[in-house]
């Protein structure tokens, strides 16, 4: 059966034919498959909605265990700490990429006006950037660092690096939850009472939402652009050992917090 495409933007095609240029690896293979999970959602989505949620799930496992290879492979401190078969850690990284970009939409850095991504060539390879706008003139001018995450945040009086976890709880809090651990464990439980009956009763959905599988397609192409801010540099890039190092202090954080209670889908 043929797959039926996915309605891709212009700027979604630019970055898949980026992962298409990556050498082959365990994490390319685990985007490519995050990919194929979304072809066959969009095609279930009439046929079989709860396949069609099941694989829009796997396909953002999918896609947070590609990001977790690519920086063991490229060897980051504390990166062999990462899990990428851990449904808690895999759920975790979503919700962690927006609590990033949450804080620095907060942020104000004197002289630059914008920071975007774009592709651009570097080096004779197309590779994703970031693209910072000076704020001199109203037209640019524009600058690229190389790589595109050498730079480094420091906040407070001691000079820490942030820890997300305030725009963590902002990020959930839409979902219902206050507690990290119980949106995560709620997450990550959500294919399982897709799959298997409990006390109660088992799951039907008889229909789906038509914003869910593009929500999860956006879900995997943010955390692919993260993927190839990393993946062609052999550099140690500062920002994304900051990062790496703020997700494993939350994910400890979570090992060590009480049993919360946690919102599950009643049977039907």
């Amino acid at each position: 059966m043929e797959l039926s495409p996915l309605p891709l933007s212009e700027d979604d095609q630019r970055i898949l034919k980026l992962l298409d240029a990556e050498p082959p690896s365990r994490a390319r293979h685990c985007f490519r498959s995050a990919i194929q999970h979304l072809q066959r959602a969009h095609l279930l989505a009439e046929l079989d909605p709860a396949m069609a949620v099941f694989r829009g799930i796997t396909a953002e496992e999918e896609a947070a265990s590609g990001l977790m290879q690519v920086l063991i492979a490229r060897k980051y401190p504390g990166a062999d700490r990462l899990k990428p078969r851990d449904h808690i850690q895999k759920h975790a990284v979503t919700p962690f990429l927006r609590s990033v970009i949450r804080y620095f939409s907060h942020l104000h850095f004197p002289g630059i006006k914008t920071i975007r991504l774009a592709t651009m060539e570097v080096d004779g390879a197309t590779r994703l950037v970031t693209a910072i706008q000076l704020d001199e003139s109203p037209d640019g001018p524009w600058v690229n660092p190389t790589p595109p995450l050498n730079i480094s945040v420091r906040e407070g009086s001691e000079g820490s690096a942030p820890s997300y976890k305030q725009d963590f709880l902002k990020v959930i809090e839409p979902a219902g939850y206050t507690n990290i651990l119980s949106f995560l464990r709620a997450e990550a439980n959500v294919r399982n009472q897709i799959l298997y009956a409990g006390n109660e009763g088992y799951r039907v959905i008889s229909d789906l939402r038509p914003e869910f599988i593009r929500d999860r397609q956006m879900r995997v192409l943010a955390v692919l652009k993260a993927a190839l801010l990393i993946s062609p540099y052999e550099e140690i890039q500062p920002f994304v050992t900051e990062a790496i190092l703020s997700f494993l202090q939350l994910a400890a954080r979570l090992r060590a917090e009480p049993d919360a209670p946690t919102l599950t889908w009643s049977a039907s």
